[in-house]
């Protein structure tokens, strides 16, 4: 088939592996954590690693309560600024490890005495060697360019972290189920080929979620731009109605994520609002009751809902972007002007 597709279908085997090779290190992490107790948690990381530290800001704000912040390494490699991580737990995501801006703020968090943790698919990486706790992501090599496994790992490994480090029982008990949630929702494989087939003329798209969904809006973007060349914007659904929905026309695609109970009223607003405007709306929901409200929508299990709702949209994006990219003709395995590894500063 495909490098891509057959490492979407790894993610199951890969999420398994993972905990295995990694539960002791966190805990290790964890017990330092209980005597160190930061006062802010700092995620640094680019493209997908990105979203990723943008998904566990909501895991550790909502579930233990200590506040995260998103790094901006060029604030130290551009402008040599010195700011004071001192007290902080600073956890630096990225799947090469080579990232030059990634270990500028690495080592800069170990000068100021914060605790360094790394997450990366390169235990001998320049950003893991940097680091004084190490999550392997234990995917194996990635061959796509698109991050797919690898970025399932990044995630779960935060998960897990949260889970453990909040002692959290909604975290928890979720927990040992999530390769079963990817696995049922690779199973909705034929109702995205059917979507794509629909979406193939697409060149633009408006990527909509809320909270804790909204990094996987970010991810779908993303994907869509890489593999398929569709110029897609995310919006969380609450800055989307503070201007960005006066662009929407008549059949403008609008891709809303809808898997988290807490926010369903924000899509059912937001979808009374572009059906004045005669959008065409597509959804990725966990309610088969709302599906009805959108012209073109994939079902995700019912399972799939709240904090570990990210593992049954994640593969359906991913899928949905394959499938568009090959339905227009184009290679997703090797997207135009991209490399594997981007080192930027």
């Amino acid at each position: 088939m495909s490098y891509m597709w057959d490492e979407i279908n790894s993610e199951p085997e890969v999420i398994r592996k993972c905990m295995e090779n990694n539960e002791a290190e966190i805990c290790r992490l964890v017990e330092k954590l209980e005597s160190f107790k930061p006062h802010t948690v700092i995620m640094c990381g680019r493209g997908t690693s990105d979203f990723a530290g943008q998904y566990a800001k909501y895991l550790i704000e909502i579930f233990k309560g200590v506040p995260v912040s998103l790094a901006s390494p060029s604030v130290i490699t551009e402008y040599g600024g010195k700011y004071d991580m001192s007290g902080c737990l600073l956890i630096a995501v990225s799947q090469s490890g080579m990232g030059d801006d990634i270990l500028a703020v690495t080592n800069r968090a170990a000068r100021c005495g914060a605790v360094t943790c790394s997450i990366t698919n390169d235990a001998a990486s320049p950003v893991a060697m940097a680091s004084e706790f190490r999550l392997d992501c234990s995917a194996g090599p990635e061959l796509a360019l698109a991050a797919t496994k690898t970025f399932a790992a990044e995630i779960f490994l935060l998960y897990l972290f949260a889970a453990r480090w909040s002692s959290s029982s909604a975290l928890l008990s979720q927990l040992p189920h999530i390769p079963e949630y990817i696995e049922d929702a690779l199973r909705c494989s034929a109702d995205v080929t059917k979507l794509a087939a629909k979406s193939v003329d697409i060149s633009e798209v408006f990527v909509l979620a809320r909270g804790i969904n909204f990094p996987m809006a970010r991810e779908t973007a993303l994907k869509l731009s890489e593999t398929s060349y569709v110029s897609a914007i995310p919006y969380p659904i609450s800055d989307f109605q503070h201007g960005p929905i006066a662009a929407v026309n008549e059949n403008t695609p609008v891709l809303i994520i809808s898997a988290d109970k807490e926010t369903a009223a924000d899509t059912g607003i937001i979808l009374d609002k572009l059906s004045d405007s005669g959008a065409r709306t597509i959804g990725i929901t966990s309610d088969s009751a709302e599906a009805g409200r959108f012209d073109d929508a994939i079902v995700l299990p019912e399972q799939c809902s709240g904090p570990a709702s990210a593992f049954c949209i994640m593969p359906v994006i991913q899928m949905l972007a394959f499938r568009i990219a090959e339905a227009r003709g184009l290679d997703p395995d090797h997207p135009r002007r991209l490399k594997k590894i981007t080192i930027t500063k």
